[in-house]
């Protein structure tokens, strides 16, 4: 995995985060590790955090509802709703959190994979934030697309992929 870089802007009212780096795995293994929820819940949040997907179902159309108990002890409740997957090269979704019922973000999410070569991918996440998002609300969402890349990196970078976190298919419950 390459250096991870991260670019933030804001004008107008509206906030950009955009997040990038290469990883030594081909572009279908790293496309599967998003659209597997068993896989996303493994990578996908802080270490020491307590994640779960309360619902998940990866198409257009669908959501994902999931829970994230950060080491701080607060839980963040987030709605994932899929607007565009196109196999190996593109993902867009609209997300919402919330704290306990408060609505603290909302953002629009692409993540785009390019193939340098054969066996690596260039992962690039960006997110357009809601106007009047706050500088700290722009800036952790910098650090949890940096947090989701690494811990991505580091979950293709092991022998076995197993799941600890519970990811059930849309329609099951917890």
């Amino acid at each position: 995995m390459n250096a991870i870089r991260i670019e933030a802007r804001s004008e107008s009212g509206r906030a950009e985060v955009h997040v990038s780096t290469i990883l030594d795995h081909p572009r279908d293994v790293v496309f599967a590790a998003f659209e597997d929820a068993h896989s996303r819940a493994q990578w996908c949040a802080p270490p020491g955090a307590g994640f779960r997907y309360l619902e998940a179902a990866f198409a257009v159309g669908a959501r994902d509802i999931f829970e994230c108990a950060g080491p701080g002890g607060r839980t963040l409740r987030g709605e994932v709703r899929y607007e565009s997957i196109v196999p190996d090269l593109r993902i867009a979704y609209h997300e919402i959190l919330f704290d306990g019922d408060k609505r603290v973000s909302s953002a629009s999410v692409t993540v785009a994979f390019d193939a340098p070569t054969a066996r690596s991918t260039q992962v690039t996440m960006g997110t357009v934030l809601e106007a009047g998002s706050t500088p700290e609300m722009v800036a952790g969402y910098g650090a949890g697309l940096r947090i989701a890349l690494e811990g991505l990196g580091k979950w293709l970078a092991r022998p076995q992929h197993e799941s600890t976190h519970p990811a059930p298919s849309s329609g099951e419950s917890p």
